[in-house]
């Protein structure tokens, strides 16, 4: 509910297609209740990684992840900077 699937192959989708129509989830309810029960009880997030398309059906791969701590946003966040720091200097050299 709620994505926009645009068409494969623009010229040849018919005038009525639908973006927005509503598309089946294909998981058993046994498989979605465990996915939700992980989300909520550990702390992870569903991220979805990717989109593709398989004869007829889309498919998208997920990922159960986990958020940083706040001492690896500092550490990547250091990263960051010091790897424009760098880029500065040596585009004025």
């Amino acid at each position: 509910m709620g994505s926009s699937v645009e068409p494969y192959q623009p010229t040849n989708a018919g005038k009525d297609y639908d973006a927005e129509r509503p598309r089946r989830l294909l998981l058993t309810r046994k498989e979605l209740n465990k996915l939700i029960g992980l989300e909520a009880s550990r702390g992870l997030t569903l991220v979805p990684v990717s989109l593709y398309t398989n004869k007829r059906l889309l498919k998208l791969n997920f990922a159960l992840v986990r958020g940083k701590k706040k001492a690896d946003k500092r550490e990547s966040i250091k990263e960051r900077d010091t790897k424009r720091d760098l880029e500065r200097l040596i585009k004025y050299k």
